[in-house]
């Protein structure tokens, strides 16, 4: 029997479109819950749900045991405060890959954020990455996805791992970029400052990206 593919953030908008894509592709796929989850769509779907915290390092263990690939999806895009930013998105993906190598799995894919990146350079503004490439994020999620990415390639054997830095993902059942498709029907189209530019990715096609790299025999060094 194939081994499953372990999606973490599979109750979320972007682990559930990826979700989607490896179930259409045939893929045996399974998804880590928290107890207090009832959601019932992805049963539905013949997805295997694991009980797992990105807390709990036990549960995170057993969830990823006998899977043959995990996508990490999860995390947090808001908090109460930074160190619960920091806490979920860098130390829950470090627990989430220490568990993935421990229980044998030949792929990580983790969904980060371009937040990691920071605004581009530009003449009015110092901030943000310079021409060597050095990444600047500009707020604490951005930093702790930095962070997240920093402590995966600290453990990964090479081409084990790989880390996409999708930017404002939209799409149906997308809440955060949803007001502005409805003023869009409205006539009305806020646009930002000329020296800004938005690089929107359609939640489809980065679960049609992860589905690809789930599916190659090997990976980029990371």
């Amino acid at each position: 029997m194939t081994r499953p593919v372990l999606v973490t953030g599979a109750t979320g908008f972007v682990g559930g479109r990826i979700v989607q894509r490896l179930v259409d592709d045939g893929v045996p796929v399974a998804a880590t819950a928290r107890r207090d989850s009832h959601d019932r769509h992805l049963p539905r779907l013949g997805v295997e749900i694991r009980q797992a915290d990105l807390r709990d390092e036990n549960a995170l263990r057993r969830a990823c045991g006998g899977v043959r690939a995990v996508v990490h999806a999860a995390g947090l895009t808001r908090a109460r405060n930074d160190a619960e930013l920091f806490d979920a998105n860098a130390a829950g993906t470090e627990r989430v890959a220490r568990a993935a190598l421990s229980g044998g799995a030949d792929r990580f894919v983790h969904v980060s954020s371009l937040a990691a990146r920071g605004p581009d350079r530009n003449a009015d503004d110092e901030s943000g990455p310079d021409a060597s490439g050095v990444d600047a994020p500009a707020h604490a999620y951005g930093a702790s996805k930095l962070e997240s990415e920093r402590r995966l390639r600290a453990l990964a054997p090479d081409g084990w791992a790989v880390a996409l830095r999708p930017s404002a993902v939209y799409g149906p059942g997308d809440a955060d970029l949803l007001p502005l498709f409805v003023l869009a029907r409205r006539g009305l189209l806020p646009t930002p400052p000329a020296r800004m530019t938005l690089q929107p990715v359609y939640a489809d096609d980065l679960a049609d990206l992860v589905a690809r790299i789930v599916a190659r025999t090997s990976l980029p060094g990371f």
